[in-house]
Parts: C-alpha cells; sequence; structure tokens
C-alpha cells in the first residue's frame, strides 16, 4: 500500500514494515583506487617492487607501447564503479572509460608522464583517492641532448676543415700565380729581350746589297717581339694575385688607352666607375674584361682611323655598362672576316655572360655598349 506521501507498506508475519524511497540517503564510502598490473607489449613488467609502492617507472624508447590495469576497493555493488584515467602529456583530460579497468598507450614519444586513474562507489559518487604513478621514457641516443650537441661540434669541425682545406687551397693558386709570373718574368721576359739585342746587333752587320730586304724582315722580328712582349706582360698582371681589384683595374684601362690614343695624336675622354664595385673580381673575368676593352680601343685607334675616342664606363647595383665609340670609318658587322678580333670579343663577352649591342656601318663610326655582370 502507498499513501499520498509516496510511504510503501508491507504486511507480515510479525507486523507492518514501512518506507519513503525519499529517506533513502546514497552511499558515502570512498573506496581507494589501486594499480594492479603493468604491462608492456602484452607482457607484465617486472618492477624491483609492488606496483602499489612504485613512483616511477624507467622504460626505453622500445618500451613505448604499455597498459595499466586498477581497481577501485569497493564490494557492494563492483559493476557499477565508473572509471577515469589520464596520462599527462599525452592525454588533454580525463578518459571516462565506464567500467572498464584498464587503460592502453602506443607510440609514446619520450619523455616524462604522470598516469592517474579515479573510480566512482558503487552510488556514483566520485571518490577523492586518486592511484598515480610516474613514467619516464628515455629517448633514443641519437636524440639525446649530449649527442645534437656533439653531432654540432662535428659539424662546425667539419665546416672549418672545409674552409682551412679551401683557404689552404687558395693560397696555393696565389703562390703558384706568384710564382708563375715571376717566372714568366725571370725567364721568359729576359730570353725575349735577349732575342731583340741580339737582332739589333745583327741588323748593324748588314751590309748595303742585302740591307732592305733585311732590314724589313728585322722590322717584322722586332714587331713580333714586342707583341710577345705585350702578350707575356698581359699574362704576367692577369695572374699576379694583387691585381685582383676593381681599384687597381680602371687605372690599368685608362693608362692603356690614353697612352695609345697620345701615341697617335687622338682625342679621346674618358670616365671611370667612382666609386668602385665591391663584389669580387676574379682572374678570370678580370682577364676576359681587359682583353675585350684592349681588343675594341686597339681597333679604334689603329684600324678605324678616327680623331675622337670616347670611353665610358659606369656601374650600378649588378653590371657594370661599358661604352666605347669613335667617330672612325665603322665598318659592316655582316662582312666580319674569319680570325677577325671582333670575334674574340664576341666569344670572351660570352664567356663573361655579357649583353652585347653594336652600331656601327660603313663611314658611321663604331660604338661598343656591353652590360657586363658584376
Amino acid at each position: 500500500f502507498k499513501d499520498q506521501n509516496e510511504t510503501f507498506y508491507f504486511g507480515g508475519n510479525h507486523g507492518v514494515t514501512f518506507f519513503n524511497p525519499v529517506n533513502i540517503s546514497k552511499s558515502k564510502t570512498e573506496p581507494p583506487v589501486v594499480l594492479i598490473d603493468f604491462r608492456v607489449k602484452g607482457k607484465t613488467f617486472r618492477l624491483p617492487k609492488s606496483l602499489h609502492y612504485t613512483s616511477t617507472i624507467q622504460l626505453n624508447y622500445r618500451q613505448n607501447f604499455f597498459s595499466f590495469t586498477f581497481a577501485a576497493l569497493d564490494y557492494k555493488a563492483p559493476q557499477k564503479i565508473r572509471y577515469a584515467y589520464q596520462l599527462q602529456g599525452v592525454d588533454s583530460g580525463w578518459v571516462a572509460c565506464g567500467n572498464r579497468r584498464f587503460a592502453d598507450y602506443t607510440d609514446v614519444a619520450p619523455g616524462n608522464y604522470t598516469f592517474e586513474v579515479k573510480a566512482t562507489n558503487s552510488d556514483g559518487v566520485w571518490s577523492p583517492h586518486r592511484a598515480s604513478v610516474n613514467i619516464v621514457i628515455t629517448p633514443p641516443f641519437w636524440e639525446t641532448w649530449w649527442f645534437r650537441l656533439l653531432l654540432m661540434l662535428l659539424v662546425v669541425a667539419l665546416l672549418f676543415v672545409l674552409h682551412r682545406y679551401r683557404v689552404n687551397k687558395l693560397l696555393a693558386v696565389e703562390r703558384t700565380r706568384l710564382r708563375i709570373a715571376r717566372d714568366l718574368h725571370d725567364d721568359v721576359s729576359a730570353t725575349i729581350t735577349g732575342i731583340a739585342y741580339f737582332t739589333e746587333a745583327l741588323e748593324h752587320q748588314v751590309n748595303e746589297t742585302n740591307k732592305q730586304a733585311v732590314n724589313k724582315l728585322f722590322g717584322l722580328i722586332r714587331e713580333s717581339i714586342q707583341n710577345v712582349q705585350d702578350s707575356m706582360s698581359d699574362i704576367i698582371w692577369a695572374i699576379k694575385p694583387e691585381n685582383d681589384r676593381w681599384d687597381t683595374f680602371f687605372p690599368k684601362l685608362r693608362r692603356f688607352a690614353s697612352e695609345l690614343c697620345e701615341s697617335k695624336d687622338i682625342g679621346y675622354h674618358i670616365m671611370m666607375p667612382e666609386p668602385v664595385p665591391s663584389q669580387n673580381l676574379d682572374m678570370e673575368r678580370r682577364r676576359n674584361l681587359w682583353l675585350v676593352f684592349k681588343e675594341i680601343v686597339t681597333n679604334s685607334v689603329k684600324h678605324a682611323h678616327c680623331t675622337r675616342l670616347t670611353i665610358d664606363l659606369q656601374t650600378d647595383k649588378t653590371h657594370l655598362i661599358m661604352n666605347i665609340a669613335d667617330n672612325g670609318k665603322g665598318f659592316d658587322p655582316a662582312k666580319i672576316k674569319e680570325g677577325n678580333g671582333i670575334k674574340n670579343i664576341y666569344r670572351r663577352c660570352e664567356q663573361l655572360t655579357a649583353r652585347v649591342v653594336l652600331r656601327t656601318a660603313p663611314g658611321q663610326g663604331t660604338h661598343w655598349q656591353i652590360h657586363i655582370p658584376l
């Protein structure tokens, strides 16, 4: 029988029993939670002492697949107990697992972690008691700080060795260039000078009958020797390391052009870049630049029959712009003969990756404009 207050009455052999469900209170039992088992890759992990009394478990990087088994010590209605766990550093929060009493983790990265588990009593009240254990997974040696430091030191040492090797190679090249320049000056130039001296001495011993023909031959010999001396001088200048600078290169161009024009009584105007470029000037580029400039100026002075030569060299951030113009007889570029110096100009400009603009025509002078990457 149930009355209006929701009280239930039951009759029995010894009287009447009654109760009101409202008066039934939830259990206040706070069951402790314990860790029962710890497994690595499915096998129980042997610990120095009981898991319950272990505060830290040490694992290596290969033992990063593990699981925990746990239980709440409440025997009233264990099937009603609910659990939640978390592995700090892996889980973002508590993982509710119902009445399941185990937790699995796979492929956990090396590091320090803390596993915690909590449970309710049979009436669903969370117990303040928790079980926890620290997990330390050591990294492989190649991920340790000392190995990375050692590797960094090895890389620095290797870079230093490579740098020293490169510096030594450059120094060896510099020494070789100096030796070649010295040998050319001391041996070859001296030999050529001796040939010129003996030729001149022989010229004075020629009799009148063959003097004209022999003198012409001697003139050709002297001219050839002079050309060889000029070429040797260019080679010696090109290989000397101290000439790998723009501030020595531009004065040489100015000096060559002015002396050549003055020797032929040709008016000239020369402008050189100020300030000089900051980029490096290596031997090969310097030699090609010099031979291009020399060939153009020589052609204008000796073959163009000009009376005026204008040389304007300017630089921007990326290029040297070379403008050389004369008021000579000009020529037809389509009729360049094989072996002509103009072909050498184009070939050397190609090696310099330079852009060449040639403006000329018979009777209209010649204007070279060359854009050379710095």
